[in-house]
């Protein structure tokens, strides 16, 4: 097999006329055909989280698995997330939306 050898130019020329072929495919270079997909799913998670609360019994509940996973108490958890567990709030929202989210899914 012989093996072309392109000077600059010429591989910058092959380069723009394989984008610009894929660009009238349908096929955005870099993976933006993926991002554009799931930005509306990115969009409702960003929103559901604004409407979720975390009340303090779900943040001890949640205090309490940190602690069964870490093989830790839950007074250690409160001493590093507070005494009222203000840091793990982020944590609960999350699951809750990730939850919400998965339902919206999985309806039939």
């Amino acid at each position: 097999m012989a093996k072309e050898i392109y000077n600059d130019e010429q591989l910058r020329e092959k380069i723009m006329a394989a984008a610009r072929a894929a660009v009238r495919e349908g096929i955005m270079p870099g993976g933006g055909v993926a991002f554009l997909h799931v930005l509306p799913a990115v969009e409702a998670y960003r929103n559901s989280l604004e409407g979720f609360e975390a009340s303090p019994e779900e943040l001890l509940a949640e205090a309490e698995a940190m602690a069964r996973r870490q093989n830790t108490t839950v007074e250690m958890v409160q001493s590093f997330f507070g005494k009222d567990l203000a840091g793990l709030t982020g944590d609960v929202k999350r699951r809750k939306a990730k939850e919400f989210l998965y339902s919206l899914a999985t309806e039939g």
